[in-house]
């Protein structure tokens, strides 16, 4: 995969980062970026989850409490 991509030419989708760490659904991030887009995806899961009573409003709780520090 990365051996037909010339490696100095990768550059972060969002921000244009040549620091490019991740390949998220075919395109390359650096780990800023690419760390919002899981976030953003986690963050999605846990709803749908919470709507299907698989985790509790603790849950979410403490994974703010856990950003924040």
């Amino acid at each position: 995969m990365l051996e037909d991509i010339n490696v100095k030419e990768l550059r972060c989708e969002e921000c244009g980062s040549p620091n490019v760490v991740a390949r998220i659904m075919g395109k390359y991030y650096c780990f800023k970026c690419g760390s919002k887009i899981v976030k953003e995806h986690l963050r999605k899961q846990i709803s749908i989850m919470k709507e299907k009573g698989l985790i509790f409003d603790e849950y979410e709780a403490n994974l703010e409490n856990a950003e924040s520090n």
